[in-house]
């Protein structure tokens, strides 16, 4: 499973050489470039996780030229989130936006920890977005995502059901299923569960169950 080190890879893709001091950077590059290649070549998952955590230390250690420090995020493929800086000094206060996120997935979890590995507080506001306020120390950001709980957005009408004179309610010969189209567009078989109501046998009607 490479998934966990695309996103490590792709979460400095913003980066760039002139904010970091030379040997933080060197030692971030080299990092980048051995995990580029485990991406291509590597077949053992520890290799890969040991690539990927690595990286993260690397970038985790960046020193910006001014006394800043760096903002990293880390989110899935397809996710549209933006940060409000990949820098700032301590003290300054950091917005973590998620404008759009790939279709059947929800947020699951949002995260931010120091350099250390320390929790750094993320207030949640209106319309996707977060704020924290930097600390004295490099922050990760992570988000992770999970499928949506699907919905019934529409059922298949049935037929109705014409008895003789007397049918008893547990004579009936109801379906025990139903067509119905999901919140993604797909279709299921779903198990109805009927109710007798004022349905009598003994008096010629239509009745709704």
């Amino acid at each position: 499973d490479r998934t966990a080190l695309y996103d490590q890879i792709a979460s400095g893709s913003s980066l760039v050489a002139e904010d970091y001091t030379t040997d933080s950077w060197q030692a971030y590059q080299a990092a980048l470039t051995a995990a580029n290649t485990a991406m291509t070549d590597a077949t053992a998952q520890k290799t890969l996780d040991t690539a990927a955590r690595i990286l993260a230390a690397r970038q985790g250690e960046l020193a910006p030229v001014d006394g800043s420090h760096t903002i990293s995020l880390v989110s899935p493929a397809g996710a549209d989130i933006t940060l409000s800086s990949t820098a700032a000094k301590e003290g300054d206060t950091v917005t973590v936006q998620i404008n759009a996120l790939p279709a059947g997935q929800v947020l699951d979890t949002i995260t931010a920890a120091d350099a250390g590995g320390n929790p750094v507080t993320l207030t949640a506001g209106e319309n996707g977005v977060y704020t924290f306020t930097m600390p004295d120390s490099n922050v990760t950001v992570t988000v992770t995502l999970k499928a949506a709980a699907l919905t019934i957005k529409s059922v298949e009408a049935l037929a109705a059901l014409t008895v003789d004179y007397g049918t008893a309610y547990a004579d009936l010969e109801l379906p025990e299923t139903v067509k119905v189209t999901l919140s993604d567009d797909t279709t299921a078989e779903a198990a109805i569960t009927w109710a007798e109501g004022n349905y009598d046998g003994e008096t010629a009607g239509t009745y709704t169950l």
